[in-house]
């Protein structure tokens, strides 16, 4: 058991190791990493419409800001997506077993006082699911899948909005 946990640490080391000479860097560490989560935090997410836009909301809400809203917001996050299924691996009966859920998110940071967007960008998500001669086994996978999707969407989005900060703040010293 000890020979098998030291081994697991130093493969653990060996792979880790080049990281450190390659200008890697975790977002949320030292004093940029805390004016990272403090810019974050004061994130006002605004709602996005439909099921998979409170799903998307939420799960940004989480990770963005997760002691709850900002009492001053000094930033604005705004959410739109569109959703689309696309039917894969149909049979000679032209019967869809598969189909695949597409969420296209775009999204701008803007900055609450001067109202000026700082970033805009897309990000995608694509989760599959299978279909059912039954149609309660697909609506349960299909909306599996559009959660999937959107926490996907949410976590692709709040990872670049923390670059940003991250890159801003490094820049700036």
């Amino acid at each position: 058991m000890w020979l098998f946990k030291s081994s697991a640490l130093l493969i653990l080391i060996a792979i880790l190791s080049p990281l450190s000479g390659c200008g890697f860097k975790p977002l949320y560490q030292g004093s940029v990493g805390r004016d990272t989560a403090l810019r974050m935090a004061s994130i006002d997410i605004r709602p996005i419409a439909d099921r998979a836009g409170q799903i998307m909301h939420n799960e940004l809400r989480n990770l963005i800001n997760p002691r709850g809203g900002p009492p001053v917001a000094r930033y604005r996050l705004e959410v739109t997506y569109t959703e689309t299924v696309n039917k894969l691996a149909v049979q000679k009966t032209s019967f869809a077993t598969r189909a695949n859920l597409r969420i296209d998110a775009n999204f701008k940071l803007i900055q609450s006082n001067s109202k000026s967007t700082l970033i805009s960008n897309a990000v995608t998500s694509i989760n599959s699911y299978d279909i059912f001669s039954n149609e309660y086994p697909t609506l349960v996978a299909e909306t599996d899948a559009r959660k999937r999707a959107a926490e996907d969407a949410a976590r692709a989005i709040a990872t670049q909005v923390a670059a940003y900060f991250r890159a801003r703040r490094s820049n700036s010293n």
